[in-house]
C-alpha cells in the first residue's frame, strides 16, 4: 500500500512558527550569524526582535523567506545543520499542525494526519508513505527541488523521529536511513537515529519497523484533537504575501527575464511608481532585492566548477564585467 501527498503552490506560505523556530535554532547553533540573517532577510529582523508569541501558532509567513534562510545556511560548511536543528527545536513551538498531531491516538494516526495536512506547515513538502508486511518506508522531497538544499530535507525527516520520541516516550530509531551525499559529519549525527545508514542515489528515505508506528501517544486528548481540527480548518494558508516575496519568487522563476523591473511590473499588474512605493513600505527596493538574490545564488554556485561566464549568465548579468563588479562590491572589505 502506498500513500502520498504532493502539494505545489506558485506563491505559498508556511507556518510563521516554523520560520521563527528554525531561524532561532540556526542562530543558536552558530550555523549562521544573526547579523547575516537580518542582512540577507530583512523581513525576518522584526520577527526575531519580537520573539515568540502565541499568535505565531496560526499566522503565516512567505515560503520564500524560509527558502532563503536555508540557502543562506547552505553557503556555510555545516552539512549536519538540518539534523542539529531538528534535535533542538521544540515541537510545541512548531505551529497548529504540531499541536494537532500530538493529540492523535498513536504514531501512525499522527503521521497520516501530518502528511494529509502538511500545507499547514510547508506546502512544498512531498511525503510518500508505503508499507510492506514488516516495515514502513517514508520518503521526502520538496516540490521546489531547485531552491531547497538537502539540509532542509534533513531537518524535516529527523524532526519526524524527534517528534515520535517526544510523543511516545520511546527512544525510537529508524531501521534504516538512506540519503544521498552522506559525509562523515552527517553520518556521525545520524548515528543517534539509526544503526543502518546507507547512501542512496537521490532519494531521502527512512525505514521504520511496523510496530514503531503502533506506539500510543502519551497525552492524547480526543476532545482537544477535535478543537484543534476546527482551529486548523480556519487557518488561511495562502493570504496575500508581501510584494518583496513575490518579486523574489519571480527572480527564482526566471532571473533573465525578471531582472527587468518593467517585466516584473507587467506580471504583477503594477506601475513602477506603485512598485517603488510598496517596496519602500517593506524597507527594501527592487535593486536591493535583485542584488540580494544574485549574491545568495552566487554563493551556492561557487560550490561547483562553473566558470565566471556561466555564473554571470545564470545570475542574469548582461556581461561578465558587470558580474565581476558586483562580486567586488559584495565582498568589499571582506578578509
Amino acid at each position: 500500500m502506498e500513500y502520498s501527498v504532493k502539494m505545489n503552490s506558485v506563491i505559498s506560505t508556511v507556518s510563521t512558527a516554523s520560520v521563527f523556530d528554525t531561524a532561532r535554532c540556526l542562530i543558536g547553533l552558530n550555523a549562521v550569524d544573526e547579523s547575516e540573517v537580518t542582512r540577507y532577510l530583512p523581513n525576518l529582523r522584526q520577527l526575531l526582535e519580537t520573539g515568540w508569541e502565541e499568535q505565531f501558532v496560526e499566522s503565516r509567513w512567505g515560503e520564500i523567506e524560509l527558502i532563503r534562510l536555508w540557502q543562506l545556511v547552505d553557503t556555510q560548511y555545516y552539512p549536519q545543520a538540518g539534523i542539529d536543528v531538528a534535535t533542538h527545536q521544540e515541537m510545541n513551538n512548531y505551529g497548529i499542525l504540531a499541536k494537532w498531531v500530538s493529540q492523535c491516538k498513536n504514531l501512525k494516526e499522527a503521521f497520516l494526519l501530518f502528511i494529509d495536512n502538511i500545507q499547514l506547515l510547508n506546502p512544498s513538502e512531498c511525503w510518500s508513505f508505503s508499507e510492506t508486511p514488516s516495515e514502513y518506508k517514508i520518503e521526502l522531497s520538496f516540490s521546489n527541488k531547485v531552491s531547497y538544499p538537502d539540509i532542509a530535507i534533513h531537518r524535516s525527516m529527523i524532526s519526524l523521529l524527534v517528534w515520535a520520541r517526544e510523543l511516545s516516550g520511546v527512544r525510537i530509531k529508524a531501521e534504516k536511513i538512506a540519503w544521498p551525499n552522506i559525509n562523515d559529519a552527517i553520518r556521525q549525527s545520524l548515528a543517534e537515529f539509526s544503526e543502518k545508514i546507507k547512501e542512496s542515489t537521490h532519494k531521502h528515505i527512512l525505514v521504520l519497523k511496523k510496530e514503531v508506528l503502533e506506539y500510543e501517544i502519551l497525552k492524547a486528548d480526543p476532545y482537544l484533537k477535535r478543537v484543534l481540527a476546527q482551529q486548523a480548518s480556519k487557518v488561511q494558508c495562502n493570504p496575500i504575501m508581501r510584494l518583496s516575496d513575490r518579486v523574489f519568487h519571480l527572480f527564482q522563476k526566471d532571473i533573465q527575464y525578471y531582472r527587468n523591473i518593467d517585466n516584473v511590473c507587467s506580471y504583477l499588474h503594477l506601475s513602477q511608481s506603485t512598485m517603488y512605493r510598496r517596496l519602500k513600505q517593506e524597507n527594501t527596493q527592487f535593486s536591493k532585492l535583485l542584488d540580494e538574490y544574485r549574491k545568495i545564488q552566487y554563493e551556492l554556485l561557487t560550490k561547483g566548477s562553473m566558470s565566471s561566464e556561466g555564473i554571470s549568465s545564470t545570475l542574469g548579468f548582461g556581461d561578465v564585467s558587470s558580474f565581476l563588479k558586483a562580486k567586488k562590491r559584495w565582498y568589499k572589505g571582506a578578509g
